[in-house]
Protein backbone atom coordinates (compact mmCIF):
# COMPACT_ATOMS: atom_id res chain seq x y z
CA UNK A 1 0.00 0.00 0.00
CA UNK A 2 2.87 2.39 0.80
CA UNK A 3 4.32 1.96 -2.69
CA UNK A 4 0.88 2.44 -4.27
CA UNK A 5 0.41 5.71 -2.39
CA UNK A 6 3.83 6.94 -3.50
CA UNK A 7 3.14 6.02 -7.12
CA UNK A 8 -0.20 7.85 -6.97
CA UNK A 9 1.50 10.94 -5.58
CA UNK A 10 -0.45 11.08 -2.32
CA UNK A 11 0.88 13.68 0.10
CA UNK A 12 2.63 12.76 3.33
CA UNK A 13 -0.33 13.87 5.46
CA UNK A 14 -2.72 11.77 3.39
CA UNK A 15 -0.42 8.75 3.52
CA UNK A 16 -0.22 8.96 7.30
CA UNK A 17 -4.02 9.25 7.51
CA UNK A 18 -4.55 6.22 5.27
CA UNK A 19 -2.04 4.08 7.17
CA UNK A 20 -3.59 5.07 10.50
CA UNK A 21 -7.08 4.13 9.35
CA UNK A 22 -5.96 0.79 7.92
CA UNK A 23 -4.14 -0.06 11.14
CA UNK A 24 -7.26 0.71 13.17
CA UNK A 25 -9.28 -1.58 10.91
CA UNK A 26 -6.67 -4.34 11.25
CA UNK A 27 -6.65 -3.94 15.04
CA UNK A 28 -10.44 -4.27 15.13
CA UNK A 29 -10.27 -7.44 13.02
CA UNK A 30 -7.33 -8.91 14.87
CA UNK A 31 -5.91 -9.99 11.51
CA UNK A 32 -4.65 -8.62 8.21
CA UNK A 33 -7.25 -6.65 6.17
CA UNK A 34 -6.44 -8.68 3.05
CA UNK A 35 -8.49 -11.59 4.44
CA UNK A 36 -11.43 -9.45 5.53
CA UNK A 37 -14.98 -9.99 4.32
CA UNK A 38 -17.93 -7.71 3.60
CA UNK A 39 -19.37 -8.72 6.96
CA UNK A 40 -16.14 -7.62 8.68
CA UNK A 41 -16.49 -4.21 7.05
CA UNK A 42 -20.11 -3.93 8.14
CA UNK A 43 -19.21 -4.84 11.73
CA UNK A 44 -16.39 -2.29 11.77
CA UNK A 45 -18.53 0.55 10.48
CA UNK A 46 -21.29 -0.35 12.95
CA UNK A 47 -18.66 -0.27 15.71
CA UNK A 48 -17.56 3.19 14.59
CA UNK A 49 -21.11 4.54 14.69
CA UNK A 50 -21.86 2.99 18.07
CA UNK A 51 -18.60 4.41 19.46
CA UNK A 52 -19.58 7.94 18.47
CA UNK A 53 -16.89 8.37 15.81
CA UNK A 54 -17.42 11.61 13.85
CA UNK A 55 -18.64 11.47 10.22
CA UNK A 56 -15.41 13.06 8.98
CA UNK A 57 -13.33 10.32 10.65
CA UNK A 58 -15.62 7.56 9.37
CA UNK A 59 -15.42 8.92 5.84
CA UNK A 60 -11.66 9.28 6.17
CA UNK A 61 -11.55 5.57 7.01
CA UNK A 62 -13.75 4.83 4.00
CA UNK A 63 -11.35 6.70 1.70
CA UNK A 64 -8.34 4.85 3.14
CA UNK A 65 -9.94 1.41 2.98
CA UNK A 66 -11.30 1.99 -0.51
CA UNK A 67 -7.79 2.87 -1.66
CA UNK A 68 -6.53 -0.34 -0.01
CA UNK A 69 -9.22 -2.53 -1.58
CA UNK A 70 -9.42 -0.80 -4.99
CA UNK A 71 -5.76 -0.10 -5.68
CA UNK A 72 -3.63 -2.40 -3.54
CA UNK A 73 -5.72 -5.55 -3.09
CA UNK A 74 -7.85 -5.29 -6.27
CA UNK A 75 -10.95 -6.22 -4.24
CA UNK A 76 -13.65 -3.92 -5.56
CA UNK A 77 -16.30 -6.16 -4.00
CA UNK A 78 -15.03 -5.12 -0.55
CA UNK A 79 -14.68 -1.48 -1.59
CA UNK A 80 -18.34 -1.41 -2.55
CA UNK A 81 -19.28 -2.67 0.93
CA UNK A 82 -17.99 0.53 2.53
CA UNK A 83 -20.68 3.10 3.25
CA UNK A 84 -20.12 6.86 3.28
CA UNK A 85 -21.68 8.70 6.24
CA UNK A 86 -23.65 11.82 5.43
CA UNK A 87 -22.79 14.95 7.37
CA UNK A 88 -25.35 16.83 9.40
CA UNK A 89 -26.02 20.08 7.58
CA UNK A 90 -25.11 22.97 9.83
CA UNK A 91 -23.42 26.32 9.62
CA UNK A 92 -19.62 26.01 9.94
CA UNK A 93 -17.95 27.46 12.99
CA UNK A 94 -15.02 28.84 11.00
CA UNK A 95 -12.89 31.40 12.80
CA UNK A 96 -12.44 34.81 11.24
CA UNK A 97 -8.92 35.74 10.26
CA UNK A 98 -8.96 38.61 12.71
CA UNK A 99 -10.07 36.48 15.67
CA UNK A 100 -7.57 33.71 14.99
CA UNK A 101 -4.76 36.24 14.59
CA UNK A 102 -5.72 37.97 17.85
CA UNK A 103 -5.61 34.71 19.78
CA UNK A 104 -2.19 33.91 18.30
CA UNK A 105 -0.86 37.39 19.04
CA UNK A 106 0.03 38.22 15.43
CA UNK A 107 -1.25 40.97 13.10
CA UNK A 108 -2.56 38.40 10.60
CA UNK A 109 -2.41 34.65 10.05
CA UNK A 110 0.18 35.24 7.34
CA UNK A 111 2.57 36.10 10.17
CA UNK A 112 1.68 33.01 12.22
CA UNK A 113 3.89 29.93 12.25
CA UNK A 114 2.79 26.32 12.48
CA UNK A 115 4.67 26.06 15.77
CA UNK A 116 2.52 28.87 17.21
CA UNK A 117 -0.66 27.21 16.00
CA UNK A 118 0.25 23.85 17.51
CA UNK A 119 0.64 25.57 20.87
CA UNK A 120 -3.05 26.50 21.07
CA UNK A 121 -4.89 24.63 23.82
CA UNK A 122 -8.32 24.32 22.22
CA UNK A 123 -8.37 21.41 19.76
CA UNK A 124 -10.98 22.87 17.41
CA UNK A 125 -9.30 26.26 17.35
CA UNK A 126 -5.93 24.64 16.74
CA UNK A 127 -7.23 22.60 13.79
CA UNK A 128 -9.00 25.55 12.19
CA UNK A 129 -5.96 27.81 12.45
CA UNK A 130 -3.64 25.00 11.33
CA UNK A 131 -5.61 24.64 8.10
CA UNK A 132 -5.35 28.36 7.34
CA UNK A 133 -1.61 28.53 8.02
CA UNK A 134 -0.73 25.36 6.12
CA UNK A 135 -3.03 26.27 3.22
CA UNK A 136 -1.20 29.58 2.83
CA UNK A 137 2.05 27.60 2.62
CA UNK A 138 0.50 25.22 0.09
CA UNK A 139 -0.59 28.09 -2.16
CA UNK A 140 2.99 29.39 -2.32
CA UNK A 141 4.32 25.88 -2.96
CA UNK A 142 1.69 25.27 -5.66
CA UNK A 143 2.69 28.42 -7.53
CA UNK A 144 6.30 27.20 -7.53
CA UNK A 145 5.24 23.73 -8.67
CA UNK A 146 3.19 25.16 -11.55
CA UNK A 147 6.07 27.35 -12.67
CA UNK A 148 8.40 24.32 -12.85
CA UNK A 149 5.76 21.82 -14.06
CA UNK A 150 6.44 19.67 -10.98
CA UNK A 151 3.43 17.36 -11.22
CA UNK A 152 4.47 15.14 -8.33
CA UNK A 153 4.51 18.16 -6.05
CA UNK A 154 1.14 19.31 -7.37
CA UNK A 155 -0.31 15.89 -6.61
CA UNK A 156 0.97 15.91 -3.02
CA UNK A 157 -0.15 19.47 -2.39
CA UNK A 158 -3.61 18.83 -3.79
CA UNK A 159 -4.09 15.70 -1.68
CA UNK A 160 -2.84 17.42 1.46
CA UNK A 161 -5.12 20.38 0.82
CA UNK A 162 -8.22 18.21 0.67
CA UNK A 163 -7.19 16.22 3.74
CA UNK A 164 -6.74 19.49 5.63
CA UNK A 165 -10.15 20.78 4.58
CA UNK A 166 -11.73 17.48 5.54
CA UNK A 167 -9.98 16.88 8.87
CA UNK A 168 -8.93 20.31 10.18
CA UNK A 169 -11.42 22.77 8.66
CA UNK A 170 -14.22 20.18 8.41
CA UNK A 171 -15.93 21.77 5.41
CA UNK A 172 -16.06 18.75 3.12
CA UNK A 173 -18.99 16.38 2.74
CA UNK A 174 -19.57 12.72 1.93
CA UNK A 175 -20.08 13.32 -1.79
CA UNK A 176 -16.91 15.40 -2.18
CA UNK A 177 -14.84 12.89 -0.20
CA UNK A 178 -16.17 10.11 -2.41
CA UNK A 179 -15.37 12.02 -5.62
CA UNK A 180 -11.82 12.78 -4.46
CA UNK A 181 -11.12 9.22 -3.30
CA UNK A 182 -12.52 7.70 -6.48
CA UNK A 183 -10.55 10.06 -8.72
CA UNK A 184 -7.24 9.38 -6.98
CA UNK A 185 -7.94 5.65 -6.85
CA UNK A 186 -8.54 5.66 -10.62
CA UNK A 187 -5.28 7.41 -11.45
CA UNK A 188 -5.80 11.14 -10.98
CA UNK A 189 -2.58 12.91 -10.03
CA UNK A 190 -4.47 14.66 -7.25
CA UNK A 191 -7.94 15.84 -6.32
CA UNK A 192 -9.54 18.20 -3.82
CA UNK A 193 -12.82 19.89 -3.06
CA UNK A 194 -13.16 23.48 -4.23
CA UNK A 195 -15.41 26.33 -3.22
CA UNK A 196 -16.92 27.13 0.16
CA UNK A 197 -17.52 23.55 1.21
CA UNK A 198 -20.53 21.53 2.39
CA UNK A 199 -21.28 20.53 -1.19
CA UNK A 200 -20.31 21.94 -4.55
CA UNK A 201 -17.45 20.68 -6.69
CA UNK A 202 -14.18 18.80 -6.65
CA UNK A 203 -11.30 19.38 -9.05
CA UNK A 204 -8.87 16.66 -10.16
CA UNK A 205 -5.58 16.71 -12.06
CA UNK A 206 -5.97 13.94 -14.65
CA UNK A 207 -3.75 12.96 -17.60
CA UNK A 208 -5.76 13.22 -20.82
CA UNK A 209 -5.58 9.48 -21.44
CA UNK A 210 -7.06 8.75 -18.01
CA UNK A 211 -10.12 11.03 -18.09
CA UNK A 212 -12.63 8.35 -19.07
CA UNK A 213 -11.33 5.98 -16.40
CA UNK A 214 -11.61 8.62 -13.67
CA UNK A 215 -15.10 9.71 -14.77
CA UNK A 216 -16.29 6.09 -14.71
CA UNK A 217 -14.77 5.50 -11.27
CA UNK A 218 -16.52 8.56 -9.81
CA UNK A 219 -19.86 7.59 -11.38
CA UNK A 220 -19.53 4.05 -10.01
CA UNK A 221 -18.63 5.32 -6.54
CA UNK A 222 -21.64 7.66 -6.45
CA UNK A 223 -23.99 4.93 -7.67
CA UNK A 224 -22.68 2.50 -5.07
CA UNK A 225 -23.15 5.06 -2.29
CA UNK A 226 -26.66 5.98 -3.39
CA UNK A 227 -25.74 9.57 -4.34
CA UNK A 228 -27.25 11.48 -7.23
CA UNK A 229 -25.28 11.18 -10.47
CA UNK A 230 -22.52 13.81 -10.61
CA UNK A 231 -21.87 16.16 -13.51
CA UNK A 232 -18.40 16.33 -15.06
CA UNK A 233 -16.73 19.36 -16.61
CA UNK A 234 -13.57 18.82 -18.65
CA UNK A 235 -11.21 21.79 -18.39
CA UNK A 236 -7.80 22.27 -19.97
CA UNK A 237 -5.26 24.17 -17.81
CA UNK A 238 -4.33 27.48 -19.40
CA UNK A 239 -3.23 31.00 -18.57
CA UNK A 240 -5.57 33.25 -16.67
CA UNK A 241 -7.67 35.98 -18.22
CA UNK A 242 -5.77 39.08 -19.30
CA UNK A 243 -6.60 42.58 -20.51
CA UNK A 244 -5.00 43.73 -23.75
CA UNK A 245 -5.45 47.34 -24.91
CA UNK A 246 -6.52 47.80 -28.51
CA UNK A 247 -4.96 50.73 -30.37
CA UNK A 248 -6.86 52.46 -33.16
Amino acid sequence: MQQDMLMRGLGVHTQHDYVRHVRRFAAFLGQSPDVSTADDIRRYQLFQHESGVSPSTINGAVSALRFLFDVTLKRRDLSRALVITRYQRQLPDVLSIEEAARLLGVPSLRKATLEQVEGLDDDRLRRRARHVVTEIERVTATVAALETDDRDALARLTADSHASMREDFEISCAELDAAVAAAVGAGALGARMTGGGFGGSAVAWVPAEGVDRVVTAIDDRFAGAGFRSPQHLLATPSAGAAWTPVVG
